[in-house]
């Protein structure tokens, strides 16, 4: 028999005695722990209902662009060089220098 916190494959934060907090905090650690939920024989929707999870975040994957990673290491020279410069300013740049 499988354990629930296993099952569930999270962390908790123990506040004492019994009072614990689960920590499902990332929408992709919710997307597993009902995946295995629905492994062992739960249902989609009473998974998500009780993992605090939207049926449409656990269906829909996040794509990821092909050129993400360079798009970041751009970002983070860019803020390195100029700190104080905001996000506005930041995509600004990016765009004037053609790596939208």
């Amino acid at each position: 028999m499988v354990s629930f916190r296993e099952l569930l494959d999270y962390s908790v934060l123990s506040l004492g005695s019994e009072r614990t907090i689960p920590l499902l905090l990332s929408p992709e650690r919710r997307r597993r722990a009902v995946s295995r939920a629905c492994e062992h024989g739960m249902s989609e929707r009473r998974a998500c209902f009780l993992m605090g999870q939207p049926r449409g975040t656990q269906r829909n994957r996040p794509t990821q662009r092909e050129d993400e990673d360079r798009l970041t290491q751009a970002i983070i020279q860019l803020a390195s060089q100029y700190g104080r410069y905001g996000y506005r300013r930041i995509t600004a740049l990016l765009q004037r220098a053609g790596k939208d």
